[in-house]
């Protein structure tokens, strides 16, 4: 197959340029296309799966391009491994599938999608009934709950689940193969995908195939109908991994598809598939994402439209519902051990959340509801689906709750499952209601809920009934005392927050009476211990009178006088413990003694040991009891008790003994958080010395706290542990073995993920005992700071405030953030600029989360390679809205000026983004408003030398008043830095803008005082002698103001102090030059002055540009001025003119100036040296710069010059040669009489001819 167009990334790479084959191949391969067609290869390709054994695939072209080829070598490597294939399938069938588990699986897929006929059960109220639907089984099977299934009139055969490989693989390739050559047969589809599902190979691309016919013909029923059937046998058998499979080749989407098609039979088999699709692991996110849950709910909805129903339907979207909230084994095991290795299974969880989400937002429960009750099966199935369905909904869902109407519903459902008499549901379905009527208790404690409760309690006298059946004894109900019992006790010990409850009274007599009379009977003995706590427990409820408590009281001394039954001695003593809390009934003080007793017999029983020192301590409430139970030797390391002696007496310090006592019986007590709160109160109430001695002491406890906070399953003792943690590290602050906790103790607070106050405190805390954190530790902070930001986006300014502070603390110890997860970093920048905007948005504006966000900004600001995250964000534009909104936040300025400083060293399109958003205004607004603050106005003086980049920009600060406010600055703020800023500042401003503004202003004498006033500062000298020089040029107006400042004096004076930098020194010479013209500047440069300049000239030779000044300056005040000691005009032009030859204009000045030899020679001094240097220079400019008429007649000028004096005529005429070819031509080149006859003399004098 030969392709001439290819797709552009195989065509050119990233700079325009044609790709060869062998880079056409490494693309396609890199990117897992195909060479040839440039598709991603998704189904059985080479780069999906495993490459397959020809020349194509390894050219990159893709099986879909070579179809004809796929099959014939997919065959050939079919048959050579036919026994590497057996062997392979008979590995995982014994690791996957247990004995007989496959074939229960298709039986009870098949149960589901049953055949009721007629003659069976008759339609009741006019409903539908299914009367054609798949079984595996051809003959009646016993299912796995007890129920049968009957035969169907279309079926998938009955076969051994002990496939052999060879054959079905070849029976499979053989079928595939008749299906790619006959694509539009929809009969020979039909029947082939029937035949695939009856094999149960998904080898080799069988699922594919099926998938592909389905999607090619969406509409045919019967061919639907084969391939769903194929799908679901392939599912059941393969396990998990070919469910994953399938979801990866779209199954989700085919099937969704087939459920459009408005067939009864299609919606049954299609809700199967994804029944038994949910029951895999990592699929319900899949499901979720494709909006299968969407419509399951649909399809209940629609279900349950019209007069009809059809029963069999709503039966497998109730399984399907059932599927998508089922937890297995492994996710039991997984919160359990609360571990998060396998993301798998944390996934799935998350997924199964999110499902219950997205059902409670619709109207799911009523319709579940609803089919609950309109189903009329004798199995009832559709009842059994639906409570564990709403039992699964409820378990985790604290704020799931049933309106008034579907309580009404829920109450009649648990009142039919309890009325089922079939001995076979019985247990199943009484377990189920009692779980439910649990549930409603536990919804909530709103009116209705309550409502619903007291219904519960008075429906059909339903406790009634359970206190006349605990009453008497009747051999038939036993199951349903026990049954009863167990929904009381579940009632009353999950402490229901029920007002009023009706009988208690006789209740509590019931369960005395039951006691007495089946003292015999274990479970009947404990039941009713577990109710009569349950009631006792809740006596902020429900109150008893004394003489029945008293009564409560004597059988729970028998209770803890049995020696053979330890869970009635626990049961007993928490009795007397609830009683000793809630009633005040004399003849405690007696117990007491039993309970001792009790204690130091069953020490080794962890729970009867809490129960009793619960009891002891609540008994002990004067110091005389606590002084007995001190002289009994027991509960000494109680919890509770010395809870109790703190209340009582708090100055004393805790022992590192009573601690390590104490953490020891939270540890036996199951880790229970009613413990561990006490001990956090003791620490917190306990410990108040600081000194090396108690160092052990607070490590053992911060070891304790570290673990409370990994094992804290509610957040209130999680902010209590934060709480106690904060207090102990700020104690021993000062203690350097503590500091390696507070890693530790860090990871501690971030795995529980609360975000509260308290936690963010704490770790604010911890952060300033370890200088050093790994930057694992730092990013993770980051990582959970941002979910407490994003959280508590909307809900709790003061938590995202705190976040905000740590996270500012986080970053600054996190530099430099280059070495931190990138990604992390933007998170975090991402989140702050969110909550500025929310701010912004907010009327109270919020300054000071605003002010901590700036404040993580400029930490992040300082690294370059954040500037473009910050700047995508939109960081600009809130930072800028923020300093205009508060404009008078000395703080808020301060830190968005400095990150406004340091991005607006970016690139040109950052700077217009800080143009557009108002940033001139802000850098306005910091020079009016905050001009005495050093710090801010360099700030904004930066910003504005970064921002303009345009004469508009430059023409808008300084019509705003720019110039007028930095000049005032400049006179009130004498801090070198600020002056040097301004001074860079101005220089820009002042580039392009006209004389009048400059005029309006007092700039001339601002910078000549700056100049003055940091003679020895050489980068203020730098700046400030350029903008004089600048203004030196301006209008006469401006060069007054400059030449009254003391504008010369100051210059000279620093090119006396920085004599040896060129360009203080060029720009001072051109200051000079530009003023030499005025009164005030020939008398400045005297002739010291003037010397100098000549001295300053001959340190810099080398540069240039200021020779080149140099020389110009020394022609302007050569007329009037003479040198009478030093270097002269004439050494210095001369030097100048030798040594840069190149330099038109120096050669220009220095001919000007030797022009006026005969004026200076009598200060020379006697030098042939510098005579022929004098003759030497002037040749050599007029050979250099032949065709330059001002230059060659300034050299002619300068030669006649030299004709009066004997020595130069002799060095002139020892280069006569050179001499008479220049004077020649410069005499040629002009038409000035004047020069002709000066060129005359000299070719005369000189004896040229």
């Amino acid at each position: 197959m030969e392709h001439t167009e290819f797709p552009d990334f195989l065509r050119f790479n990233k700079h325009g340029t044609i790709l060869t084959p062998d880079e056409r191949r490494r693309v396609a391969e890199a990117r897992g296309v195909c060479i040839t067609c440039g598709q991603v290869t998704h189904r059985v390709t080479a780069f999906r799966r495993k490459p397959l054994e020809n020349e194509h695939v390894h050219n990159g072209i893709c099986l879909i391009c070579n179809a004809e080829e796929r099959a014939v070598v997919d065959w050939k490597k079919a048959t050579n491994n036919a026994e590497l294939m057996t062997r392979r399938r008979d590995y995982d069938s014994r690791r996957k599938i247990k004995a007989g588990d496959g074939k229960n699986k298709l039986i009870k897929a098949a149960k589901s999608l049953k055949v009721v006929s007629s003659a069976k059960s008759s339609p009741v109220r006019g409903k539908r009934q299914f009367s054609s639907a798949p079984d595996i089984n051809e003959d009646a099977s016993q299912n796995v709950d007890g129920t049968t299934t009957a035969a169907a009139a279309t079926s998938i055969p009955k076969r051994s689940m002990t496939v052999d490989s060879t054959s079905s693989q070849n029976d499979a390739w053989d079928i595939l193969r008749e299906m790619r050559s006959n694509p539009q047969d929809i009969q020979l589809l039909t029947q082939k995908c029937h035949e695939l599902g009856q094999i149960q190979s998904t080898s080799e691309g069988s699922m594919y195939e099926i998938l592909e016919v389905m999607n090619r013909f969406p509409s045919e029923i019967e061919l639907q109908r084969s391939g769903l059937l194929a799908l679901w046998s392939f599912i059941l058998v393969g396990g998990n991994d070919v469910k994953l499979e399938a979801v990866d080749a779209d199954i989700i989407d085919v099937v969704l598809q087939s459920l459009e098609i408005d067939n009864e039979e299609i919606a049954c088999l299609g809700m199967g598939v994804l029944s038994c699709l949910a029951e895999g692991l990592g699929v319900r996110g899949k499901l979720l994402e494709e909006e299968a849950v969407e419509v399951v709910e649909k399809m209940l909805r629609n279900s349950l439209e019209g007069e009809t129903y059809n029963a069999e339907l709503l039966y497998w979207i109730l399984r399907c519902l059932v599927s998508l909230l089922a937890v297995s084994k492994e996710h039991e095991d997984f919160v359990k051990e609360n571990t998060f290795v396998d993301c798998e299974l944390l996934e799935d969880l998350e997924a199964i959340d999110d499902i219950k989400e997205v059902l409670l937002r619709g109207d799911t429960v009523h319709n579940v509801l609803l089919a609950m009750q309109e189903t009329d099966d004798a199995e009832c199935q559709s009842l059994q689906l639906g409570m564990e369905f709403l039992i699964s909904l409820f378990s985790s869902c604290n704020y799931a709750r049933c309106n008034e109407k579907d309580e009404e519903i829920f109450i009649e459902m648990c009142q039919k499952a309890v009325a089922i008499d079939q001995p076979q549901l019985f247990p199943t379905m009484k377990s189920l209601a009692c779980t439910c009527l649990c549930f409603l208790l536990n919804s909530g404690s709103t009116e209705s809920s309550t409502a619903a409760a007291k219904q519960i309690l008075s429906v059909d006298g339903f406790i009634n009934a359970a206190v006349d059946v605990v009453r008497m004894k009747r051999q038939k109900d036993e199951i349903v005392r026990d049954v009863m019992m167990c929904t009381l006790s579940h009632i009353f010990y999950c402490k229901q927050t029920i007002n009023n409850v009706p009988h208690s009274n006789s209740i509590l007599r019931a369960c005395l009476a039951g006691i007495a009379k089946e003292k015999t009977n274990p479970f009947i003995q404990e039941t009713c211990m577990w109710i009569l706590w349950g009631i006792l427990a809740a006596a902020h409820e429900v109150s008893p009178g004394k003489s029945l408590v008293k009564e409560v009281l004597d059988v729970a001394k028998q209770a803890m006088a049995d020696p053979e039954n330890t869970n009635l001695i626990t049961l007993g003593i928490a009795i007397v413990a609830d009683i000793a809390v809630w009633h005040r009934i004399s003849g405690l003080e007696d117990t007491l003694q039993i309970v001792l007793d009790v204690q130091s017999k069953y020490s080794e029983h962890a729970n009867m040991v809490a129960e009793a020192n619960r009891f002891i301590a609540n008994v002990c409430k004067s110091k005389k009891i606590a002084a007995l139970i001190e002289s009994k030797g027991a509960g000494v390391t109680s919890v509770d008790l010395q809870y109790k002696l703190t209340m009582l007496n708090s100055s004393a310090e805790i022992s590192l003994d009573e601690l390590k006592g104490a953490i020891e019986v939270w540890n036996n007590s199951n880790r229970e958080p009613n413990v561990a709160a006490k001990i956090l109160y003791l620490l917190a109430k306990r410990t108040h010395n600081v000194s090396a001695a108690s160092a052990k002491l607070a490590s053992v406890a911060i070891e304790f706290i570290i673990d409370v906070l990994r094992h804290a399953d509610n957040e209130e003792l999680h902010n209590y542990a934060c709480m106690t943690l904060c207090s102990i590290a700020m104690t021993y602050l000062r203690i350097k073995a503590l500091n390696g906790f507070s890693i530790r103790a860090t990871e501690a607070i971030m795995e529980a993920q609360h975000y509260g106050l308290k936690q963010l405190r704490a770790i604010w805390v911890l952060m300033t005992l370890d200088a050093e954190i790994s930057y694992t530790l730092l990013n993770d902070l980051v990582l959970y700071l941002v979910n407490a930001i994003s959280e508590h986006f909307n809900s709790n300014k003061e938590i995202v405030s705190a976040s905000i502070v740590v996270l500012s603390i986080v970053l600054w110890k996190s530099r430099p953030l280059s070495q931190t997860n990138r990604t992390t970093i933007e998170r975090a920048i991402g989140a702050i600029i969110r909550v500025m905007y929310e701010c912004l948005d907010q009327a109270g504006n919020s300054p000071q989360i605003f002010l901590y966000g700036l404040r993580c900004l400029r930490l992040c600001a300082v690294d370059a390679f954040l500037h473009d995250c910050i700047v995508k964000e939109g960081g600009i534009v809130a930072i800028i809205d923020g300093m205009n909104v508060n404009y008078d936040n000395e703080q808020v300025q301060e830190e968005g000026s400095n990150i406004i400083r340091h991005i607006a060293c970016g690139s040109i399109e950052t700077k217009m983004l800080i143009i557009e958003a108002d940033g001139l205004d802000v850098v306005l607004n910091i020079l009016f408003t905050f001009g005495t603050h050093a710090k801010l106005v360099s700030e904004a003086f930066d910003i504005a030398l970064y921002v303009s980049i345009s004469s508009q920009v430059r023409s808008f600060i300084v019509n705003q008043g720019g110039l007028v406010m930095i000049t005032t600055i400049m006179s009130t703020l004498d801090d070198a830095v600020v002056q040097e800023k301004a001074l860079k500042a101005l220089s820009d401003l002042i580039s392009d803008i006209d004389n009048d503004l400059i005029e309006m202003t007092d700039l001339a004498s601002a910078v000549t005082a700056t100049v003055f006033n940091h003679l020895s500062e050489a980068s203020i000298q730098e700046v400030g002698i350029a903008i004089l020089r600048n203004l030196s040029k301006r209008s006469e107006s401006i060069r007054e103001k400059l030449l009254s400042s003391g504008c010369c004096d100051t210059v000279i004076t620093a090119i006396t102090i920085h004599m040896t930098r060129p360009k203080i020194i060029s720009s001072s010479l051109a200051t000079l030059f530009n003023l030499s013209d005025t009164e005030q500047c020939k008398s400045a440069i005297s002739h010291d002055a003037l010397e100098l300049i000549c001295h300053a000239l001959m340190v810099n030779l080398n540069c240039q540009k200021t020779q080149m000044l140099g020389c110009k300056l020394l022609c302007a005040a050569s007329s009037s001025i003479e040198i009478s000691t030093g270097a002269t005009f004439v050494e210095t032009g001369v030097y100048a003119m030798l040594h840069h030859c190149t330099s038109e204009s120096i050669q220009l000045s220095g001919c000007e100036l030797l022009s006026t030899f005969s004026y200076h020679f009598r200060y020379i001094k006697d030098s042939s040296e510098l005579d022929s240097m004098m003759a030497e220079a002037v040749i050599a400019s007029m050979e250099n710069f032949p065709s330059q008429q001002p230059l060659q007649e300034l050299a002619i000028v300068a030669l006649e010059s030299f004709l009066p004096h004997q020595k130069l005529v002799t060095v002139l005429r020892a280069r006569s040669t050179r001499l008479a070819r220049v004077v020649h031509e410069a005499v040629t080149l002009s038409d000035s009489v004047e020069i002709f006859e000066k060129g005359d003399d000299i070719i005369r004098v000189c004896e040229l001819i």
